[in-house]
């Protein structure tokens, strides 16, 4: 018998969002992801973090901080938008939304 009593867990108790606090979660994860790639380009770019940058004092950590920040912006953005095909084409709707257009396509559609 199944209790009828029950709260569902997790991402069921969340309300879908708007496409408005879609956006933000975008724009949270464009500059996340901004943020991290600046970081590289203040380093001479990624081939030049990898083979002296992240053994100076601090470096490597200050990277990791920065990918585990786009990584749970990602993690939030994609779980709690659900149907990003839908939503790219709304952003394209809108328009001036290129970059953000760009993010969500590279990181969430084949």
């Amino acid at each position: 018998m199944t209790n009828t009593n029950e709260v569902p867990e997790g991402d069921s108790l969340e309300k879908e969002l708007s496409f408005e606090d879609q956006v933000a979660l975008a724009n949270t994860l464009l500059e996340v992801v901004n943020e991290r790639n600046g970081f590289i380009d203040r380093q001479g770019g990624f081939d030049d973090f990898a083979q002296v940058g992240q053994y100076m004092d601090g470096m490597r950590e200050s990277y990791d901080e920065a990918e585990r920040m786009v990584m749970q912006a990602r993690e939030e953005f994609d779980r709690r938008v659900p149907d990003k095909e839908t939503f790219i084409t709304k952003l394209k709707s809108i328009g001036g939304q290129e970059r953000l257009v760009s993010l969500i396509s590279t990181m969430f559609t084949r």
